[in-house]
C-alpha cells in the first residue's frame, strides 16, 4: 500500500545518504567530539566503536512515511564501517520528541566498488520502556550501483 511505498522509499534515502558516511558526518551541525562507545542491543554487541552525535536536517523518517525531518542523531562505527544510526526527531519547540529510530547496518558486500550493507534493522524506540521494538528488517537482494544507460532508456511511448 502506499503507506508502506512511503516509507520504504525513505528507507532508500537513509541508505543513499550513508553510502557516503563521512558526507553525511560533514552536514553535522554541533557535533560532539568523537568518542568510544559500547554498541549493545539486545544479542547484539559490537563492542567498543567511535561515536558521536549532532544534528542532521532533512533526514528521512520510517515512522513517518519517509518525512524528512530535523534530528538529532547518534552514530556509531567501527573498522571503518557504519553500525548503527539511531535518529530522534525534533519537534517544532526545538527539544526531541519522545520516540527515535535505530538503524543497524550489517552484512557489508561489495558492490560497484564500495561496501554496502545489505541488511538493515530498524527498531523504534520509545520512552516507555526504553526497550527498542523491531519495526523491520530489510535485506537487500540486488544493488547494482553501475547501471547502463541505453538510448532505449530514455524512449518514451507517445500518447
Amino acid at each position: 500500500d502506499l503507506r508502506e511505498l512511503k516509507r520504504h522509499t525513505g528507507l532508500a534515502k537513509q541508505l543513499l545518504r550513508f553510502l557516503d558516511p563521512a558526507a553525511t558526518l560533514r552536514d553535522l551541525r554541533d557535533p560532539a567530539p568523537v568518542e568510544k562507545r559500547e554498541l549493545k542491543l539486545g544479542r547484539l554487541d559490537r563492542g567498543e566503536c567511535d561515536y558521536t552525535r549532532g544534528l542532521l536536517d532533512g533526514f528521512p523518517i520510517f515512522a513517518d512515511e519517509g518525512k524528512t525531518a530535523t534530528v538529532s542523531i547518534e552514530v556509531w562505527a567501527k573498522d571503518g564501517r557504519l553500525q548503527a544510526v539511531r535518529a530522534t526527531p525534533i519537534g517544532e519547540s526545538g527539544e526531541p520528541i519522545d520516540r527515535s529510530e535505530l538503524v543497524i547496518f550489517d552484512d557489508y558486500r561489495s558492490r560497484g566498488g564500495a561496501l554496502i550493507p545489505t541488511k538493515l534493522e530498524i527498531f523504534e524506540i520509545r520512552p516507555e520502556p526504553q526497550r527498542p521494538a523491531a519495526v523491520a528488517t530489510i535485506e537487500i537482494t540486488k544493488l547494482d550501483l553501475e547501471p547502463r544507460l541505453e538510448p532505449a532508456a530514455f524512449t518514451r511511448p507517445k500518447t
